[in-house]
């Protein structure tokens, strides 16, 4: 099915006589429904603080990733996994690079 088609079962949202929306416009749209208001997330420390501990940083790093999911979606959800498992390979070079 072409994109065009697709778009037109959305005729309704848009005045006649002007053109189908871009995926620019449609992402766009998209993107400012689901802004993430960073300030309600109740993480207890930001980059400039010091966590005290690690059950500090799983309670963060989990509601980040919890408001994450729910503004971008599931798609968001995976890319994230993904780059967190490569920074855990790093963190873990060195962490074994240092012990002695």
């Amino acid at each position: 099915m072409k994109l065009k088609k697709l778009l037109e079962g959305y005729a309704w949202e848009r005045k006649p006589g002007q053109p189908l929306p871009s995926l620019k416009d449609v992402a766009k749209k998209h993107n400012a429904i689901n802004e993430v208001d960073y300030s309600t997330m109740k993480i207890k420390s930001n980059i400039a603080q010091t966590w005290k501990d690690e059950s500090n940083v799983e309670e963060d790093l989990v509601a980040w990733f919890n408001a994450s999911v729910g503004a971008g979606g599931t798609g968001l959800g995976d890319d994230i996994i993904y780059a967190v498992e490569d920074a855990l390979k790093k963190m873990r070079k060195i962490n074994d690079a240092t012990k002695i």
